[in-house]
């Protein structure tokens, strides 16, 4: 019983020194012995981001806050202008609508907006050639600036 127990201790333990960060060399063929991602998707990538300015704007000081953000149906109280529109396109599986957000406000700060208005999210099916995956987000969204 305790040599079952200590083959499995030891077992255990070198199982799990990869997944810490600790190599094993393996001296049958050279190559040390490391922890892989189960997932074929393991790095995950920006968002595709695609930005289009509509008319001669002059840029405003950035500033730390979010910017307001209005979903497709809710208008914002105070008028506004739309000085441009944001596209993004999901190129991981791991990314999810709130990331595509943090992406959109900051592409909206560089064309110098103010607020997100009229954003929408679906599936990228459809949007170029190569996307065929619904399951990746597609957003959109108009970059308005307070009159």
């Amino acid at each position: 019983m305790p040599v079952r127990s200590t083959r499995l201790f030891a077992t255990l333990a070198v199982s799990l020194l990869p997944a810490v960060g600790l190599q094993i060399p393996d001296a049958r063929h050279g190559v040390p012995l490391t922890f892989f991602y189960a997932c074929p998707d393991h790095q995950h990538r920006a968002p595709r981001v695609v930005t289009r300015r509509f008319g001669e704007t002059e840029m405003l000081a950035w500033t730390p806050s979010r910017l307001g953000l209005y979903l497709r149906g809710h208008t914002p109280e105070r008028p506004y202008r739309v000085i441009g529109r944001v596209e993004l396109t999901a190129r991981s599986d791991r990314t999810k609508v709130p990331e595509l957000l943090e992406h959109a406000d900051r592409a909206a700060r560089e064309l110098g907006g103010e607020a997100l208005v009229d954003v929408q999210w679906r599936g990228a099916r459809g949007v170029s050639p190569i996307m065929r995956d619904d399951q990746l987000p597609f957003l959109i969204a108009n970059v308005a600036r307070w009159k």
